[in-house]
C-alpha cells in the first residue's frame, strides 16, 4: 500500500475512532471539531489542512462557527454578544430576558439555515429554553443606526463565509485518485494489534478509541504446555 498523503479529509464520528491523522496516518495530535462527536483528526503537520476542511464542511452544511461569526462588526461594535436581547416568541409575545448562546462541550452555537433563512441560537437567562431565531430579528435589540450591520452580516452569510476554503477542498477532492490496495497482500503478523480503550482528549473530553495494543501472541508447536500450579 502506498504511503501517499491525502490533501483533504472529511470529519468522522469520534466514537470508537482510530487515533490517527486522516491525511497521513501518523499519530493524531489535533482535533478540528465540527460538532459534538464529529471532528477531523490531524497531526501537527496537517493542522492547517484540518482547519480548512472543517470550514469547507461547515460551508456545505450551512453552518458558521461562533468563533468566526462573532468577529463580524455586528458583534464587535455592538453589545449584543453580552447584553440581554429581545426575542419575539411564536405566539407573538415579546420577551427581553434572552441572550445569545455560546459554545460548550455539546453545543457549537453556530449560525445555521432554518427553512432557507439564516438563524442564530439563543437561550433564556434561566436556561429553561433554547431556540433559534432569524438573524434579522436581532434588529429588535439594536438601535436603528445599527440595523445596517445586521443586513451586512446576512449578506456575508448568503455570500458564503467559507467559500474560499470550500473551493480549495472541491479542487483537491476532484483531483484525488485513490490508491487501490493490493488484493494479494497479507497483514504483517508482527504488527501491533489494536485494542479498545478510553482516552481523554483536551477540549473534547473522554472518548472511546482504538489504540495500539500488545504484540500478537505467537503459539509455537514445540512448546510444552505448562501447569500453572507447578510454575
Amino acid at each position: 500500500m502506498s504511503n501517499q498523503c491525502k490533501t483533504f479529509a472529511d470529519p468522522i464520528r469520534t466514537v470508537m475512532v482510530r487515533l490517527a491523522c486522516l491525511y497521513c496516518g501518523k499519530k493524531e495530535t489535533y482535533w478540528a471539531k465540527c460538532m459534538y462527536q464529529c471532528s477531523i483528526l490531524a497531526c501537527d503537520e496537517h493542522k492547517e489542512f484540518a482547519d480548512r476542511d472543517v470550514k469547507a464542511w461547515n460551508h456545505r452544511n450551512n453552518y458558521v462557527r461562533w468563533s468566526d461569526y462573532t468577529n463580524d462588526p455586528l458583534f464587535k461594535e455592538t453589545g449584543i454578544l453580552t447584553n440581554q436581547i429581545i426575542v419575539k416568541r411564536t405566539n407573538g409575545e415579546i420577551e427581553n430576558d434572552w441572550e445569545l448562546m455560546t459554545p460548550d462541550y455539546f453545543e457549537m452555537a453556530s449560525v445555521t439555515k432554518c427553512n432557507e433563512e439564516w438563524c442564530i441560537p439563543v437561550k433564556k437567562l434561566d436556561m429553561s429554553i433554547k431556540k433559534y431565531i432569524p438573524v434579522k430579528d436581532l434588529k429588535i435589540s439594536l438601535t436603528e443606526d445599527n440595523h445596517a450591520l445586521v443586513d451586512d452580516f446576512i449578506a456575508k452569510l448568503n455570500d458564503g463565509f467559507y467559500k474560499k476554503e470550500n473551493l480549495e477542498y472541491n479542487q483537491l477532492f476532484n483531483a484525488y485518485t485513490p490508491i487501490e490496495e493490493n488484493p494479494k497482500s497479507i497483514t504483517n503478523l508482527n504488527t501491533h494489534q489494536e485494542v479498545i480503550d478510553t482516552v481523554y482528549v483536551e477540549g473534547h473530553g473522554i472518548v472511546r478509541a482504538f489504540i495500539p495494543g500488545h504484540q500478537p501472541i505467537v503459539y509455537n508447536g514445540d512448546i510444552d504446555s505448562t501447569d500453572p500450579t507447578t510454575a
